[in-house]
This record gives C-alpha cells, sequence and structure tokens, in this order.
C-alpha cells in the first residue's frame, strides 16, 4: 500500500501562492483540492543579534570586528590582536580563548578585550657547539633588554647572527617571542703575547673547579693550573639571560663564593686570568666558563 501526495503551483495571486494538490492511494486518485500560502519573507535581519569587540586597552591592543550581525542560533567569532611588547589577557566574561566563538542565542553581546605587558622567550643557541656556544637567553617581560653574547671555542671566531647581525654581545628589546642561532668562522687570525684564549667549555674544568655543583649557595672555586697567574684572576657570574650579577677577584688557589642571595637556576662562572710567561699556554690570557647550578 502506498499514499503519495503532489503539490502543484498554479499560480502567485496578490500576497498568496496557490496550490494545487492531488493524493493518490496506489496511483489511484482519491482526491484534490486547493490552499494557499503566505509567502516567505526573509526574516533574517529581523532575528538576528549584535556581536561587538573592543578593546580595554586601546594602546596595548586591539579587538574586533567592532560589530556584526549574527543570526540567532548561529554563532560568530571575535579576536583580540596584542601590539608589540603586549599580550592578550582576557574577555570581559572572564574567557581567555583568542579568537573566541560565541553562539548568539538571546540578546546582542559586546566583548572586551584586556591585554596586559607580555612575557616572552628569547632562545639564543649555536649553530655548531664544537665551534662556540651562547650565553643568554630565557624569559623577559615586554621591552626588557636580553643580552645575548657568543663565545668562540679556540680556532673559531663568531661570523653572524641567523639575521645577519653581527654585534657581540648583543642587546635586544624583547617586543615578542624570538630566537636566534649564532654562526661562526674559522679563526685565521695570528695570535701574539697579547692574545686571549677562550678555552672549551670542555676543558675548564682542567683550569679550575667549583663545588658542590649543583649548590644551594655557597660554592668553592679552585685554581687548578700552576700556570695561571693569580694576581690577574678575575670571575665573573652571569645569569641564563645574560645579566651580570657578580664579579670579583681572586686572592688565592681556593675562594668561596656567596650566591645564596641569588634566585635557583643556571648560571654561568668566568675566570679570566694571565698566564706565567714559562707556561704551556695558548696565549698571554685566557678566557674559560663553567655552568652552574644554584637549587
Amino acid at each position: 500500500m502506498r499514499l503519495t501526495c503532489q503539490f502543484h503551483p498554479l499560480s502567485i495571486s496578490t500576497g498568496e501562492e496557490d496550490v494545487y494538490f492531488s493524493v493518490f492511494y496506489d496511483s489511484t486518485t482519491i482526491g484534490s483540492g486547493t490552499y494557499g500560502f503566505l509567502p516567505i519573507i526573509d526574516t533574517s535581519a529581523v532575528d538576528s543579534l549584535l556581536l561587538r569587540a573592543s578593546s580595554a586597552n586601546p594602546d596595548m591592543g586591539s579587538a574586533g570586528p567592532a560589530e556584526q550581525r549574527v543570526r540567532r542560533w548561529f554563532w560568530g567569532t571575535v579576536s583580540a590582536t596584542p601590539l608589540p611588547g603586549y599580550q592578550f589577557d582576557h574577555w570581559n566574561d572572564g574567557s581567555r580563548e583568542n579568537p573566541l566563538r560565541v553562539q548568539m542565542v538571546l540578546d546582542s553581546v559586546h566583548y572586551i578585550a584586556s591585554f596586559k605587558r607580555g612575557i616572552f622567550t628569547v632562545d639564543a643557541d649555536s649553530y655548531n657547539k664544537d665551534e662556540g656556544w651562547v650565553v643568554g637567553g630565557g624569559r623577559y617581560n615586554g621591552f626588557d633588554t636580553a643580552t645575548l653574547e657568543v663565545i668562540a671555542n679556540t680556532g673559531f671566531r663568531f661570523s653572524h647572527w641567523d639575521d645577519g647581525n653581527t654585534d657581540n654581545p648583543r642587546r635586544i628589546e624583547v617586543m615578542s617571542d624570538t630566537s636566534f642561532i649564532a654562526y661562526f668562522a674559522i679563526d685565521t687570525t695570528s695570535h701574539d703575547d697579547d692574545t686571549t684564549a677562550i678555552i672549551p667549555v670542555g676543558e675548564a674544568q682542567s683550569l679550575f673547579s667549583l663545588t658542590p655543583n649543583p649548590t644551594t649557595g655557597m660554592v668553592t672555586l679552585q685554581l687548578k693550573s700552576d700556570k695561571l697567574n693569580l694576581e690577574t684572576c678575575t670571575v665573573t657570574i652571569l645569569d641564563a639571560a645574560g645579566h651580570e650579577v657578580l664579579r670579583t677577584t681572586l686572592d688565592s688557589q681556593l675562594s668561596t663564593l656567596n650566591l645564596s642571595s641569588l634566585p635557583a637556576g643556571a648560571y654561568f662562572v668566568t675566570l679570566t686570568a694571565g698566564t706565567h710567561a714559562d707556561g704551556d699556554v695558548r696565549a698571554s690570557r685566557i678566557t674559560a666558563t663553567q655552568k652552574l647550578i644554584l637549587k
């Protein structure tokens, strides 16, 4: 058994569309007639809501679109764009999603974006650690200055950063997450008696030791080479961001450094010293660095 109904538009009269219909039972017409429909009206303009977006801190960033119409039950999107040095923080409803998708249900809505001074990461590394390495990098507030210093191993020299810059040390105003790679070249410069040799990191422990390492604050520095001139020994300590946190001179083969006032983290201890004339060294001055962990 099959019951079907077919509709056949006949004409469009004033305000109504007359439709003729036929009802079939197993292909046999069992009834027919006409009825009217009101014309379909596009109610999207009437049944839409206004979605707005703006910034609470125009000097830190913007939000948009400024306004858009979205049909009820449909979804709209707003987004926040921070200016350099800043980051999006939250919308006025507490949401931190960006872009934010919004389903329009009852009323028009206005989303206000709040921004804050950003916290960004500066990554700095060596393209080839056999040729040299980089001190600096880490987490910085927007508009802070990061200092990157390149230290070349013996036989090499710093050439350039991956963006073509040749500054060393290099100071950067931090405005966003960024990364830098240091490149080196073979050092063909002839060395004379005034040359400072950069001791590779792996060889620095043959010149001085740091104990304990890691340390909780007090660390003992011991000179291990009789080729160093004690009267010219200087110790410089940099934090992971390349900031100098301590500089002192040594007056004995065994010295105690008090780092208890510094925050926990990684530090770089650099020893710079003159050498005795009869010592079997590569230059009249040397610089050697070791990594120290403060817990």
